[in-house]
């Protein structure tokens, strides 16, 4: 079908690289209901406990399991090692909604018209940024824009683990 996932080097080491690369012009090969082309870049490295890597990534006119249709998806994620490595994230979308026609063969309308999603900081500290644009409709299109401040902070009560810790900026 011409889907091909390439994988170079190794991972897990001090000192390991993995390289991936992602072509996959044809998802409905892979059957489960996907549909429409992906691909992506990216490299891995550090170890399962402490990760570090950079991906970019792409999907276009993607059916999905449960009968659902996205136009688009784009975006570039990196992350330095160390529990204080800096990240950066990027994703937008556009066009998510029911595969579909109603009872007069109109396109069933998309349950959101676009969403991006920003964030970037450390583990310890980092801002995220949220904006989703709703499909027009006759009384306009409704949004919504979040931006959050915070942190993923060591919870030794109760549940031990990470917590993320933080606040809604207005």
């Amino acid at each position: 079908a011409g889907n091909t996932l390439r994988a170079d080097g190794a991972w897990g080491g001090p000192g390991d690289a993995l390289k991936l690369a992602l072509d996959a012009p044809r998802l409905d090969a892979l059957g489960h209901g996907l549909g429409g082309r992906a691909g992506a870049n990216g490299q891995v490295g550090g170890t399962l406990a402490v990760p570090a890597g950079e991906l970019q990534f792409f999907g276009e006119a993607l059916r999905l399991p449960g009968k659902v249709r996205l136009l688009g998806v784009n975006g570039t994620a990196r992350l330095e090692a160390g529990a204080d490595g800096p990240f950066q994230l990027s994703v937008g979308l556009t066009g998510l909604g029911p595969l579909g026609t109603d009872s007069d063969g109109v396109a069933l309308p998309d349950w959101l018209a676009s969403a991006r999603v920003a964030a970037s900081g450390t583990r310890a500290r980092h801002e995220l940024a949220l904006a989703l644009q709703m499909p027009a409709r006759d009384e306009g299109a409704d949004s919504l824009v979040l931006d959050l401040q915070g942190g993923l902070e060591q919870v030794t009560q109760g549940q031990p683990g990470l917590s993320w810790v933080g606040d809604l900026k207005t």
